[in-house]
């Protein structure tokens, strides 16, 4: 996947996943920013008809994570919520692109490397 030209640095920093609500595997957030969307270019692929080919971009800032929605058809929900600005993401959110939902998890860079191994 294109990876939007950005770089990553995980010294000190938190990493995030997205857990599927239904059936799949939990998507490891990589980098400082993922777009997530139905395109062959985005970070995120969700091949779902609620999805827009570019859907919303979850970025990392410091020791926060924010989502904001990229104008799509169907919108992009926090806790039920519609997103219509950036939007600073909580460990255990519910987001749903569309009505593809998933579970916000936030981990430590140590946690992470542990599901590597």
């Amino acid at each position: 996947m294109r990876r939007m030209g950005f770089t990553s640095s995980w010294t000190g920093r938190r990493r995030a996943r997205l857990v599927p609500i239904e059936d799949g595997q939990p998507y490891l957030l990589k980098g400082i920013a993922t777009v997530v969307g139905r395109s062959h270019t985005v970070d995120f692929r969700l091949n779902h008809h609620s999805v827009s080919r570019h859907h919303a971009i979850i970025s990392q800032h410091a020791d926060r994570f924010e989502i904001e929605d990229m104008d799509s058809s169907n919108g992009t929900f926090v806790n039920e919520k519609r997103v219509d600005e950036r939007t600073t993401l909580e460990n255990g959110d519910l987001i749903g692109f569309g009505s593809a939902n998933f579970k916000f998890q936030i981990q430590s860079q140590e946690e992470a490397e542990s599901e590597q191994v």
